[in-house]
């Protein structure tokens, strides 16, 4: 089973970790590909639609990997239906949304669980 089918994760962090994990993220993810950074910040900004999706609204977050995966894909339709013109933006933001997920960084900042 790879990381994205890992059903045993839950993620579970507070606004300020989530805060200073994706500045970490940002930092990277423009260091390694400075081209990369508009579609960066266009990612930053859907995240909080992207938590209203899931009703999360914080300080704290809690939702499995599993949940994850699914809304993504429901919440990448319904952009995709309300914004046509926008389908590879739309498409690029939910892939970094689920390589911040997967990033070795959410494991440093102790935002998941896993069990057995």
């Amino acid at each position: 089973m790879n990381k994205n089918q890992n059903t045993n994760r839950c993620y579970v962090f507070s606004q300020t970790t989530l805060d200073l994990a994706l500045k970490e993220w940002q930092e990277l993810e423009i260091s390694n590909k400075a081209s990369q950074e508009e579609s960066v910040l266009i990612t930053l900004a859907a995240l909080p639609w992207f938590f209203q999706h899931l009703n999360q609204s914080g300080p704290t977050y809690v939702f499995t990997n599993e949940l994850l995966h699914s809304e993504i894909e429901s919440w990448k339709a319904i952009q995709i239906t309300n914004y046509p013109n926008q389908v590879d933006r739309i498409v690029n933001s939910c892939e970094l949304l689920l390589r911040f997920f997967n990033s070795e960084l959410i494991k440093q900042h102790k935002m998941i669980i896993e069990t057995d």
